[in-house]
Order: structure tokens, then sequence, then C-alpha cells
């Protein structure tokens, strides 16, 4: 019975969260790879996540250089190359996402995201 508590208490918050999503969108073109891809990377929420891998990527990044720093010569720790790598495939995939999102339009000199996705 528990089992079956936990099983209701998830599909009640799954379906919150599905009507959030869809007042926040109302009737995203989910049928197609760029449809949800567009849904994604246009949805405010994504834009805080970057915006937040952005931050804690500079502040790993100054973590790293000051070790590196007090440290000439060895190896650096396991965590600095694994989060290394996590942020290059974060940023992989929101780059992945854009140029799904905008197509052959992503390096236009039209695009109004055309500085952001030079950057």
């Amino acid at each position: 019975e528990a089992h079956g508590r936990k099983s209701g208490w998830r599909a009640s918050v799954v379906q919150q969260l599905t009507v959030q999503l869809a007042r926040s969108n109302p009737q995203p073109e989910l049928h197609s790879a760029r449809g949800v891809a567009r849904w994604v990377a246009q949805h405010r929420r994504f834009e805080v996540v970057v915006a937040s891998l952005i931050f804690c990527n500079a502040l790993i990044i100054g973590i790293q250089a000051d070790w590196a720093i007090r440290n000439i010569g060895s190896t650096p720790p396991g965590w600095m190359t694994v989060s290394q790598n996590v942020c290059t495939c974060l940023f992989t995939t929101e780059l992945l996402l854009r140029v799904v999102d905008e197509g052959p339009g992503f390096a236009s000199a039209v695009n109004k995201n055309q500085k952001w996705n030079f950057f």
C-alpha cells in the first residue's frame, strides 16, 4: 500500500509539472526533433540553467587556475578533469539544441542570436 501511495504521489507531481509546462508554452510542436529543440531552447528555464552553468564553469576555471599556480608541475585532481568534461558535454548539448532549433539560419547575419551563437 505504501508503494501505491508513492506512485500516486509521483503521478500527481508529473501531472502538475506537465500542466505547468503546457501553460508556460502552449501548443509546443513536439512531433519533430526541431520542435522539441525549439521548445527546450526557447524555454525560460533553459536560459536560467545555461546562465547558471556559465557561472559555475567560470568559478571552476578560477579554482583550477589558482590550483595550477599553487601546484606547478603537479597532476590536477580527478574532480577537475571530470568537471571540465561535464561542462564540455553540457555546453555541447546546449549548442546542438540551438543548432537544431535554428536550423540553417544558425549562423545567418539576420539571426537575432548571431552574436550569442558565435560566442
